[in-house]
C-alpha cells in the first residue's frame, strides 16, 4: 500500500529526474508532474485494467483528454502537450506508471503533493495553502456529519473538503463541492479528491461571487478565499451585494473581496446553516468597513473566533495576521433579535514559527473541544473567552470592539487633532543622489530617535525635492512631526517603531528632509495637542496593537483613513496621566539629542 512518505519519494525522484535530464526549474517541473498525473487518472478511468503503453502514446493519450468536450482541464495547457523531451518523459513514465493512484486514498494524495509544493513553486503558482493543523481545527470545531451538503467556493487544492471527508467517512457516497476560478487549482482538488471509490467530488470552473453554479443550498461552507482583492463594479452586479452600497443605499465603486465574499457565503447557505472564513483581521476591524459589517447582519450571526498569530500562514510568503469567522446563517426572522453567546479563541501558538520550525504546545489541538466546552457552559475556559451578545444582529457590528480595545473614557479621534496624516513618496531610482537632500527609510527609525546615519539611496537630488516642496501633500518634515512604519511584510512591525523630528543635525547639509511611502507622517494641531504626547500615547503597547489590528493585504499596509480613527482618550490630557510624564521625558529627550548632534558636528568642525 503507497503511503504520504512513499508517494512523496516518488514526486521527489520525478523531480530530481526533470532537474536533471532536462534542467527545468521547480514550477516548471511541478506544471509537468501535474500533466502526467492528469494523464494517469484519466487512463485509469478508461482502462480498468494495467495496460502497458508506450511513451509516445502517453503524449497522444494526453491531448486527447484534454480535448474531450467540456473539458475545463485545457485551459490550463491550451498546447495539449507535454515540454518534456523522450527520454525525460520515458524515465518519469516508468517511475509513476505503476502506481494505481485510484487506490491511494484522497488524504495521502494531497499531503504527498503538498511535501512536493516548497514555498517558492507555492509564491510563483500563487498557492496558497491552509496549513493542515488549522484546517483540522476548523472541521472538527464545526462538526458536519457526513450526510451534510459541504461547499468551498474558493476551493484551491481541496484541503478543507479533504478534511471533512477523513472526519466524516462513511460508508455511503459521499459528494462534495468545489469552485474554483483558476484551472489549475481546480486540478489540483480534482487529482486530490476526484475518482476515488465512494466520494463524488462536484466541481466548476468559475467565479463563485458571480453565481451558484449547483443551483442548491449547502449545509456547510468552509473556505480561505484570495486575500487583499478589490471587487470593482464594472466587473460584478453589486445590486446583488448588501456590502457593496453605502449607508445612503448607492452602488459603492470597489469593495473588500473579503467582506463580499462573506455575503455570498451566506446567499449559499441553507437556514441555519454553518459559515466557518478565513480573513484577514483588518476585515474585522478597519472602520471603513463598519457599514458593510453591519450589513451582514441581515443574514447571520457570528458564534465563533478563532484569532490565529502572523505565522500561520508564513510559508505562503505572508505573515498576515489572520481570523477565522464561524457563523450561521438565521432560521428566521425572529432568531435576528434573540440573545447570543460568542467564543473568542485567541491563538498564540500553532505549533511552528515563521521559518516553519517546529514549536512545542500548539493550541490548535485543543481549539475545537474547549470552543465547545465554553459554549455550553456559557462562560470563559482555558483560552477561549464568552462575549455575551444582546442581539444576534448585533453580532458583525461587536467585531470592531471585540479587537480593537477602546477606552471607556470619551476621547477624540486623531483625525480631529491633526493637520495631515498620510504616507510619504519612494522616489524613482533616476531621483537618487550620492549625497544632498536627506530622506528617511524605514531602517531610520529605531523608536527611540531618528538614526541619522545614511545608508543605501539615503539621499534624494534637488528636482525632486523642489517637487516635494511644491507638492500640495506634505512630504518635507516640519519640527513636532511624528513618523512610523506603515507598510512591512509582516503586521508585526508596522506602529513598531514611531519618531519624532525635532530638526536635522548639523552634518546633515540639507535641511529639507523628506521621507518613503512606507512611513506615515503624523502632522499634529499644536493648538489642540503637543506632539510629544501624542508620541507617548502612541508607543503604548495597547496602541501599538490596536494600530496593528486595523493592518490591511498579504503585504501588511496600514492606511491613513484608518489610523485616523484612533481614538485618543480623554485620559491622556490628565496632567497626573503616565502619558504627561513620558512628554516631559521625550521633551527632555529631544534637548539632549539636539546637544549631542552639535557636539558632534563641533568635533567635525575642530579636526577637518
Amino acid at each position: 500500500m503507497t503511503d504520504t512518505r512513499k508517494l512523496a519519494a516518488l514526486y521527489k525522484e520525478a523531480h530530481n529526474i526533470m532537474r536533471n535530464v532536462d534542467g527545468l526549474q521547480p514550477q516548471e517541473a511541478f506544471d509537468e508532474l501535474l500533466k502526467y498525473l492528469f494523464f494517469k487518472q484519466n487512463h485509469e478511468l478508461e482502462f480498468s485494467f494495467e495496460k502497458s503503453i508506450s511513451p509516445e502514446m502517453v503524449r497522444k493519450m494526453f491531448a486527447q483528454y484534454l480535448g474531450k468536450a467540456n473539458s475545463w482541464s485545457s485551459e490550463i495547457w491550451r498546447e495539449k502537450k507535454f515540454y518534456l523531451s523522450d527520454e525525460c518523459l520515458t524515465d518519469i513514465h516508468n517511475l509513476l506508471f505503476q502506481v494505481n493512484f485510484s487506490q491511494i486514498g484522497y488524504d495521502v494524495r494531497s499531503h504527498a503533493l503538498k511535501q512536493f509544493l516548497t514555498p517558492e513553486i507555492r509564491r510563483g503558482l500563487g498557492i496558497f495553502l491552509t496549513p493542515d493543523e488549522v484546517v483540522t481545527s476548523i472541521v472538527k470545531f464545526a462538526s458536519p456529519k457526513s450526510e451534510d451538503a459541504i461547499l468551498d467556493p474558493a476551493c484551491g487544492s481541496g484541503t478543507f473538503l479533504i478534511e471533512h471527508l477523513k472526519q466524516s467517512y462513511s460508508t455511503n457516497v459521499c459528494t462534495v463541492y468545489g469552485i474554483d476560478k483558476s484551472p489549475r487549482m481546480l486540478l489540483l482538488a480534482d487529482l486530490n479528491i476526484g475518482h476515488y471509490p465512494g466520494v463524488e467530488f462536484k466541481k466548476k470552473l468559475i467565479d463563485s461571487l458571480k453565481e451558484n453554479p449547483f443551483k442548491k443550498d449547502f449545509d456547510f461552507i468552509f473556505t480561505n478565499p484570495p486575500f487583499g482583492v478589490s471587487v470593482d463594479s464594472r466587473d460584478y452586479d453589486f445590486s446583488e451585494f448588501l456590502t457593496c452600497k453605502d449607508k445612503y443605499g448607492y452602488n459603492l465603486k470597489k469593495q473588500s473581496s473579503e467582506i463580499v465574499f462573506i455575503e455570498k457565503c451566506f446567499q449559499y447557505l441553507k437556514p441555519g446553516g454553518t459559515l466557518a472564513i478565513v480573513i484577514p483581521k483588518s476585515i474585522a476591524t478597519n472602520g471603513t468597513l463598519s457599514h458593510a459589517r453591519h450589513q451582514l447582519s441581515s443574514y447571520g450571526y457570528i458564534y465563533g473566533i478563532m484569532s490565529l498569530p502572523p505565522e500561520t500562514f508564513s510559508s505562503t510568503g505572508t505573515q498576515t495576521t489572520t481570523v477565522v469567522l464561524f457563523a450561521k446563517k438565521y432560521i428566521n426572522e425572529n432568531e435576528k433579535n434573540s440573545e447570543g453567546k460568542l467564543a473568542l479563541a485567541n491563538i498564540k501558538n500553532v505549533g511552528f514559527d515563521s521559518t516553519g520550525r517546529s514549536k512545542d504546545g500548539s493550541q490548535l489541538d485543543d481549539f475545537p473541544n474547549f470552543m465547545k466546552i465554553a459554549l455550553d457552559k456559557g462562560k470563559d475556559y482555558e483560552f477561549v473567552s464568552i462575549i455575551d451578545i444582546p442581539r444576534k444582529s448585533d453580532s458583525f457590528s461587536m467585531l470592531e470592539n471585540i479587537f480593537i480595545t477602546k477606552s471607556r473614557q470619551i476621547g477624540r479621534q486623531l483625525s480631529e487633532l491633526c493637520e495631515f496624516i498620510g504616507t510619504g513618496k519612494t522616489p524613482a531610482r533616476s531621483e537618487y543622489a550620492e549625497q544632498g537632500n536627506f530622506l528617511i527609510k524605514v531602517g531610520n527609525l529605531s523608536g527611540t530617535g531618528i538614526n541619522w546615519e545614511a545608508r543605501d539611496r539615503n539621499y534624494i537630488n534637488n528636482e525632486e525635492i523642489k517637487k516635494r516642496l511644491k507638492s500640495k501633500k506634505p512630504l518635507i518634515l516640519q519640527y513636532g512631526d511624528i513618523l512610523l512604519t506603515s507598510s512591512a511584510h509582516s503586521p508585526v512591525y508596522i506602529a513598531k517603531k514611531s519618531d519624532i523630528f525635532t530638526g536635522a543635525p548639523d552634518f546633515v547639509e540639507s535641511k529639507n528632509i523628506s521621507f518613503v511611502g512606507e512611513i506615515m507622517l503624523i502632522r499634529v494641531d499644536n493648538k489642540l495637542i503637543s506632539p510629544f504626547l501624542l508620541l507617548a500615547y502612541l508607543r503604548s503597547e495597547e496602541v501599538v496593537s490596536q494600530i496593528q489590528n486595523m493592518v490591511r493585504g498579504q503585504t501588511a499596509h496600514l492606511h491613513a483613513s484608518d489610523l485616523s480613527q484612533l481614538i485618543v482618550p480623554d485620559e491622556v490630557f490628565l496632567e497626573n496621566s503616565k502619558f504627561k510624564k513620558v512628554e516631559k521625558l521625550l521633551e527632555r529627550q529631544a534637548e539632549l539629542s539636539r546637544e549631542m548632534n552639535f557636539l558632534v558636528s563641533e568635533q567635525s568642525r575642530i579636526l577637518n
